[in-house]
């Protein structure tokens, strides 16, 4: 039987497990291409309570328009950044199947 692991041990993987998670999910709102990637990405994540729980229901929150309160300042700038990308991704897309049609 495996011993038991000390409080300072358990704080020490809780911690660990919360920065694994932050890390992941900032490299994967990095790839999202659109609010519908978006809202898939937040539905697979973890609940509340689990490591990095809290990550996506303010993600959650930010793609359904409220302020996610809870969240840090890191957060908000990964947000901004993700609402100016799509943003521009989708006046690109709306601009070059505008010039189609005059072409067409």
């Amino acid at each position: 039987m495996a011993p038991r692991k000390t409080a300072k041990q358990q704080q020490e993987e809780k911690f660990n497990a919360g920065w694994r998670a932050q890390v992941e999910f900032e490299q994967e709102v990095r790839r999202l291409k659109s609010r519908k990637e978006a809202a898939d990405f937040v539905e697979s994540g973890p609940r509340q309570g689990q490591p990095g729980g809290q990550l996506y229901t303010n993600f959650g929150a930010f793609l359904n328009d409220l302020d996610p309160s809870s969240a840090s300042d890191w957060e908000r700038q990964l947000y901004i950044e993700f609402r100016e990308r799509t943003t521009a991704a989708k006046r690109k897309k709306q601009g070059s199947e505008s010039a189609e049609q005059t072409d067409g």
